[in-house]
């Protein structure tokens, strides 16, 4: 991935299965660029965690976004996707995440999900993700 102001990797889960699953590694601000933005043996700006509250899917509350099959795409010049096919998924989510490099400077995220099972009894599902940041301050 590259625009005027980043250039980087971004990485399915089996291309990255060294560094815990799919996002950007390295990531470079082309102003400093032998400075990773994230942690080199990490991955930054990914999907991490799917957790429902419920005992029942206590199991599958951790990293399952890292082990499920995904999906990179170039979509255009400047959008790339990361797709994971709910066919794949522990969850029966289907859930896409989508980086738009097109302002410079800034790197947009629209993350998008559906679910295809009802494993959410509590009424609600929660997913996170994470940023392996290098050298950050505070």
């Amino acid at each position: 991935m590259e625009n005027s102001s980043f250039e980087g990797v971004l990485h399915d889960n089996l291309s990255n299965e060294d560094r815990q699953g799919s996002g950007l590694n390295p990531l470079f601000l082309k102003s400093f660029p032998t400075s990773n933005l994230f942690r080199d043996d990490a991955v930054g700006l990914n999907f991490e965690h799917i957790f429902n509250g419920a005992k029942e899917q206590d199991d599958i509350s951790m990293f399952t976004p890292r082990r499920d099959p995904c999906h990179v795409k170039q979509l255009d010049e400047s959008r790339f996707r990361i797709h994971w096919p709910a066919a794949g998924s522990q969850w029966g989510l289907g859930a896409q995440m989508i980086y738009d490099l097109s302002n410079e400077g800034q790197i947009d995220l629209t993350f998008e999900c559906t679910p295809t099972r009802d494993l959410f009894p509590q009424g609600f599902v929660a997913m996170m993700r994470a940023s392996y940041m290098n050298r950050t301050v505070d």
